[in-house]
């Protein structure tokens, strides 16, 4: 499976995603982050060992996806601002903005 991460007005990731669905038969997912807490959930869970574990659950769908099922992980992402924090005080969304966008990289390193 590969996965692309992009913003949902990123027309050449929604062209790329076509093409490996398309063209090359390929199983891929597009992964937009203002949907994020909305269409999905991601859990990242690292032991003392250095073992992790991704997981994406779609609500929706009801559709899990391991990280070792990943293969490939694009990323066209230079940050994350998901729109249910649309709602929340100023302070608190600084915060949660800042806390995911240093989380994310890590997230997609496990996958």
């Amino acid at each position: 499976m590969i996965l692309i991460f992009a913003h949902h007005y990123d027309a050449e990731a929604a062209w790329l995603y076509g093409q490996f669905q398309k063209k090359y038969k390929i199983k891929v997912c597009l992964i937009i982050p203002e949907a994020l807490g909305l269409d999905y959930n991601i859990t990242l869970r690292l032991n003392n060992s250095g073992e992790h574990e991704s997981i994406i659950y779609f609500f929706k769908e009801q559709i899990k996806i391991n990280g070792g099922e990943v293969r490939y992980v694009i990323n066209r992402l230079s940050y994350i601002n998901p729109l249910v924090w649309q709602n929340a005080e100023p302070d608190e969304r600084t915060y949660a903005t800042n806390e995911l966008n240093a989380f994310f990289p890590a997230f997609m390193y496990t996958l």
